[in-house]
């Protein structure tokens, strides 16, 4: 892919499910979220494993050797493989199967109306400058469509004029096709194809087609524009977080700089500023939260003069109680889970008894 591929969840073992198509088909799969990326032009894709159930099982990361194929994402963010498969399993059974009668039907309708001149497939390609575009008013009735010549000729046949009991009706199901959901649009748009084919004659199943090609890309381009502003509205929090880092100059690399970070958090507003910072660094549980909140908030520098309860001529690190109440508000609000005070505790104590190993870690990697 030569466009910018972007990882939406790097750090997160939820999982998604999405849809890829293979020899003409839907297949529906369940994957996790950190292999999934969108690129700038709005498409998503999936980096998929050679081992597909050990990668799963071990929640692996993407690596340079995993292929990439487009998908399209059906549901994400579900916190169990269970979960997950259970909505897998119900978009195959949303669409799957039809009724003996209904292919019975098909096969005389392929007879009477072959598919290369009037069938419409949703995975075939079609030329948009063919496409005509009805116009329908507030009554129901159809204008005389403009059409988009190619090399002087157009292709199509002008719209029949209908009936008004015909307009009225090709109006009430355009629009209930219009207000279908995207997971039920397929359906509702065979069921539309089926009721005209059974009622109508070829000029008027011609209509139809192009109405419902305008139908296609219509809500393709709605499903565009909303994945569009979906972004746009993330982009919006990324100021706010270099902002609060900005202000309170994190990481803190000095004592002096902590203690003074904990007496500015008795004022309200900057303590909820402070929680509004912790909740958007994110983690898929307590302690991985934890970890990237201590990461972004402290180095390991200063840390190493600190102990939890000041022992061994260290300083005590229980004191700064602002700072680590707002990290059990900040954290029990993102995750949404009854974190307390002692989890905190319990996790400083092992990060800072560690942080002068953490040092000699890196001074060994950059002598290297």
């Amino acid at each position: 892919m030569d466009d910018l591929e972007i990882q939406i969840a790097p750090d997160s073992n939820l999982f998604a499910v999405i849809r890829t198509v293979e020899k003409g088909k839907f297949n529906y799969s369940t994957v996790l979220m950190k292999w999934l990326y969108s690129t700038e032009d709005g498409r998503y894709l999936v980096k998929w494993p050679q081992h597909y159930e050990r990668a799963i099982k071990e929640k692996a990361s993407p690596t340079n050797i995993w292929q990439t194929f487009l998908c399209s994402i059906k549901a994400r963010n579900i916190d169990s493989k269970l979960a997950a498969k259970n909505v897998e399993k119900t978009y195959y059974e949303d669409g799957s199967t039809d009724s003996q009668q209904e292919k019975q039907n098909r096969k005389i309708l392929k007879r009477r109306h072959p598919v290369t001149t009037l069938g419409f497939d949703e995975n075939s390609n079609y030329n948009e400058s063919q496409v005509i575009y009805p116009n329908i008013n507030e009554h129901g009735s159809t204008e005389e469509p403009h059409y988009e010549k190619e090399n002087n000729e157009s292709n199509l046949e002008p719209v029949p004029h209908l009936d008004n009991s015909q307009n009225e009706n090709v109006y009430s199901d355009y629009n209930q096709v219009l207000e279908s959901n995207f997971k039920d649009f397929r359906i509702a748009f065979r069921t539309f194809i089926w009721f005209y084919f059974q009622k109508s004659n070829d000029a008027n199943i011609q209509s139809i087609l192009k109405m419902c090609k305008t139908i296609v890309k219509v809500t393709t381009q709605l499903h565009i524009d909303m994945e569009k502003l979906s972004k746009k509205i993330e982009s919006f929090s990324v100021p706010n977080i270099e902002n609060c880092e900005t202000v309170f100059k994190f990481p803190l690399k000095k004592k002096k700089q902590i203690n003074e970070f904990e007496v500015s958090l008795e004022n309200e507003e900057t303590f909820k500023r402070f929680v509004s910072w912790i909740k958007q660094i994110g983690g898929f549980d307590i302690d991985h939260y934890l970890l990237n909140v201590a990461r972004n908030l402290f180095k390991d520098q200063v840390l190493k003069k600190y102990s939890l309860c000041g022992r061994k001529e260290k300083i005590c690190f229980k004191n700064f109680k602002n700072i680590l109440n707002a990290h059990v508000m900040g954290i029990s609000q993102s995750l949404k889970t009854n974190m307390t005070l002692q989890d905190v505790h319990s996790f400083y104590g092992r990060y800072l008894k560690n942080a002068g190993s953490r040092l000699s870690q890196k001074d060994r990697k950059n002598q290297d």
